[in-house]
């Protein structure tokens, strides 16, 4: 082979044998294979970058190309060329010829030559759509969507009519959420539901199957929340079509196709990320897939969507939108963190408890109210099952679930985080309709209750708009001062996860006198936000905030 460049150096790098030292030698090419003019060279334009990230995926890259560089300098083979032209023609140009690639096989030569023909087929579909009436446009059906929601409300229906007919506590406990949650895959091998991304027009016959199974899998999200972070929930998740690795937890049910959801080894994915594979234009809309790597830890409220293609090693922080390609960090292979036998049946046991108190509640509360109207009996028993529900969460937290280590790390495959990370996020997830609906709305006495389970607050004009996101943070990590205003939807943060599956909690949560929390924001663990602080909409406070002064 004749070589294509030529590197002088003043010696070899040379092992503790006194042989020459591959490795070091690589990265010395690594290091002089940088072109020079990189620094001072101009901005790529957007076509070259995509081009650019197509040759990466394309030639298996390890780092961005030179742009001036062939793909056979940078050790691409003819296999690699047909791969970029296909990813060329789904993402840029669609009658992209593979003679256009090996005339024009560098990046900046391949941009200039498909700038004009991208610019000739706007122009043409430019003097279309000038053509077009855009007063036709696509209209839903409200046949197709009226028998949709009919469908729908009978195979929510059923179940519960035919447990209650049997008149057995452990039938109804098992069988409601069995038949639910096992009719999502069903409908999907019913309806034909593609297992690959496609794209089509809104209100078109794949759409409404799509509608469908998005609807039937948002009634299915309460029995959803009882699974999260489980085995089980994996096991669910594959039985939709997903491609779940091994010692990975979810902690979100916010999944829009899961059939087209690809997830590594040993990745953490935090509590109400949005991973979505849909993305809507003007008439159409499109789906794709959603590859996540292995050892990746996703925080919390983060959205991943138009496709998110995430690398091995890479960590995400709460709060944060994440699209396309994400690259890792080449870190050292880990095994992942797998629940042993003993603590999948601890999951299971846990979660049939839970449901089974629930079915008990809702048994008592309709023998005490049935002999009412029916109109008047289902509100009673329904107020009557949140407040003695809400009663049970309570009691579970403060004398079952109890305290947490203020300096914790433990991984996630342990019992500490199990009884006491796990099974607060159980308990919560399940009794959260009786929580809100009795504590929610500036209740005067949430103060003291949040006292009473071990927080340290003073109960001074204290107003809380949503009580559970605070009950997520073990109570003697939290500490509220006089005259806080805590609004809708804030999120608590009580621990974050490495991308090695530790669990790991810096400190308490401190809320410094008449601060106040705009919706939707996230507070980590540690951060001790001084007094008089107005946190916005949507933002996250880390630790960094504990650097700011005071007034």
């Amino acid at each position: 082979m004749t070589p294509s460049k030529w590197f002088l150096v003043s010696e070899l790098p040379l092992n503790a044998n006194g042989k020459i030292d591959r490795k070091a030698l690589r990265e010395i090419a690594k290091m002089m294979d940088l072109p020079l003019d990189n620094v001072t060279s101009r901005r790529l334009s957007p076509l070259e970058r995509k081009l650019e990230d197509i040759f990466v995926r394309a030639f298996h890259l390890k780092s961005s190309p030179d742009v001036k560089s062939s793909f056979g300098q940078l050790g691409g083979t003819s296999l690699g060329a047909m791969f970029a032209v296909n990813l060329i023609r789904q993402e840029i140009f669609e009658k992209m010829d593979i003679n256009l690639l090996f005339v024009n096989p560098s990046v900046q030569n391949l941009a200039a030559a498909l700038e004009p023909l991208i610019s000739s087929v706007k122009s043409d579909e430019d003097n279309q759509e000038d053509d077009v009436d855009f007063c036709i446009r696509p209209c839903p059906s409200w046949l197709i969507e009226t028998i949709g929601i009919l469908i729908l409300a009978w195979q929510w229906l059923w179940p519960i009519i035919f447990a209650i007919r049997l008149n057995s506590l452990f039938f109804q406990v098992i069988f409601v959420p069995l038949m639910h949650l096992l009719q999502y895959p069903m409908f999907m091998k019913l309806l034909g539901e593609s297992y690959w991304q496609y794209q089509d027009r809104l209100y078109s016959w794949r759409y409404y199957r799509l509608w469908f199974l998005r609807r039937q899998w948002s009634l299915n999200t309460y029995w959803l929340s009882h699974l999260l972070g489980t085995p089980f929930y994996n096991a669910y998740l594959r039985l939709c079509g997903a491609y779940i690795g091994n010692g990975t937890y979810i902690y979100t049910y916010q999944i829009d196709a899961p059939w087209l959801l690809k997830i590594g080894d040993g990745t953490y994915i935090g509590n109400e990320v949005i991973l979505s594979s849909l993305t809507y234009h003007d008439c159409t809309y499109a789906l794709h897939e959603t590859r996540i790597g292995s050892y990746c830890s996703i925080g919390a409220r983060c959205v991943l969507h138009d496709r998110v293609d995430m690398h091995d090693h890479v960590l995400i922080e709460p709060l944060t939108t994440v699209t396309g390609r994400i690259l890792g960090t080449h870190a050292k292979e880990l095994l992942p963190c797998i629940m042993s036998c003993r603590q999948s049946f601890f999951q299971l046991v846990a979660i049939f408890t839970i449901t089974s108190i629930h079915a008990l509640i809702l048994k008592l509360s309709w023998l005490a109210v049935h002999w009412l109207p029916l109109w008047l009996s289902l509100s009673v028993c329904w107020l009557v099952w949140s407040i003695i529900g809400a009663g049970i969460s309570l009691v579970l937290l403060r004398f079952i679930v109890g305290h947490i280590q203020q300096n914790f790390s433990y991984s996630l495959n342990s019992w500490k985080f199990l009884s006491q990370v796990w099974l607060r996020h159980l308990v919560l997830s399940s009794f959260d309709p009786c929580l809100s609906t009795v504590f929610d709305e500036f209740n005067s006495f949430t103060p003291l209750i949040l006292r009473w389970l071990g927080a340290s607050i003073e109960p001074n004009d204290i107003k809380i708009a949503h009580f559970v996101p605070l009950l997520l943070v073990p109570p003697n990590l939290l500490v509220i001062g006089h005259g806080v205003t805590i609004t809708s939807d804030v999120c608590f943060v009580p621990f974050d996860v490495t991308t090695n599956s530790q669990c790991i909690v810096s400190g308490q949560i401190q809320i410094g006198h008449r601060s106040f929390l705009g919706n939707n924001c996230v507070l980590r663990s540690g951060v001790c936000l001084p007094a008089d602080v107005l946190v916005g909409c949507l933002t996250r406070v880390d630790l960094t905030a504990n650097s700011m002064k005071e007034g």
